[in-house]
């Protein structure tokens, strides 16, 4: 069986699409569950006209607005598949991703939690572009290197319907949904790439949590803020919920959220430089600095609004 769960909150304006690119798969889902997050605009009016037609779509709605995250948990915990996709509201999927990915999991066993490379689908341009090379090699993604960051979209990822339940502990301390599964994922030693494009990953001005296409060439000090202190909080989730509770991996954790913290300190005015200079020297001695550094980089730290 297989299931898609989606989390929507006004999203009228490009409802239909995905609904319609889902509904028109080669390889056909079981059922559709949705969470709405207490849209004001036509989403539950465009929801409850498919449902009318399809009876494989099941409608929630919040009592009270939850964010992303949980609402995402919400929707896997009330799902039943043995294969679970995340799906976001706007965008669009290939009609093969489905089955594409559906093989993927049936020929590879150790391949637990699974996310695609994706087209850029531009708003104002109606332009598509590529994400990756799209190699369509399946490469495994270490513990490690998902700890610094995500890798993907979470509209591009897969799990077997045994995680389900571990949405469970998606609440206050975990706030990123996505990143959760991939971490959960790759502890396992179950975490892959798969370098094949299977939806439009559409860019507007709505996204409420998404990829950041800018570059280095303008530091942006409100995005680095937000940006950092969702990582650091999000370590220090995962601690909490003792996800990770081996010491190596714990050390490394508590060193990511101590550099950080550390730059995050001095880019919103809490630290004077000198000192902020004088931290970074003593990071530089214990080793750290190179850490750091590929933090920040594959943070993009440099974004612009």
């Amino acid at each position: 069986m297989i299931s898609v769960v989606m989390a929507t909150y006004n999203g009228a304006k490009y409802l239909e699409q995905q609904l319609d690119s889902i509904l028109g798969q080669t390889t056909s889902v079981q059922e559709i569950i949705i969470v709405d997050d207490g849209s004001k605009d036509k989403t539950l009016e465009i929801l409850n006209r498919y449902q009318k037609q399809y009876s494989h779509i099941q409608i929630y709605q919040n009592e009270k607005n939850l964010g992303p995250a949980r609402t995402f948990a919400k929707a896997t915990l009330l799902s039943k598949g043995d294969l679970i996709f995340f799906c976001d509201q706007d965008d669009i999927w290939l009609e093969n991703k489905v089955e594409k990915v559906r093989r993927v999991f049936h020929e590879k066993e150790n391949v637990q939690v699974l996310c695609t490379s994706y087209y850029l689908l531009m708003e104002k341009t109606s332009e598509i572009k590529n994400s990756s090379g799209h190699t369509g090699e399946l490469t495994q993604i270490s513990l490690e290197r998902i700890l610094i960051d995500n890798i993907a979209p979470g509209c591009t990822y897969a799990f077997r319907g045994e995680w389900r339940e571990e949405a469970k502990k998606i609440q206050e301390d975990i706030f990123i949904h996505d990143w959760f599964y991939l971490v959960l994922g790759a502890r396992e030693n179950g975490l892959y790439f798969y370098d094949c494009p299977l939806i439009k990953y559409r860019i507007h001005a709505g996204n409420t949590i998404g990829l950041d296409l800018s570059f280095f060439d303008k530091f942006n000090r409100r995005k680095y803020i937000q940006r950092t202190s969702q990582n650091v909080g999000f370590y220090q989730g995962i601690m909490k919920q003792k996800l990770i509770t081996d010491p190596p991996t714990i050390q490394i954790l508590n060193k990511l959220v101590e550099m950080l913290s550390i730059r995050l300190a001095y880019v919103k005015g809490e630290m004077p430089f000198l000192k902020y200079v004088k931290q970074q020297r003593q990071m530089e001695s214990k080793g750290l600095s190179s850490i750091f550094i590929d933090v920040c980089r594959k943070m993009n730290v440099g974004n612009k609004s």
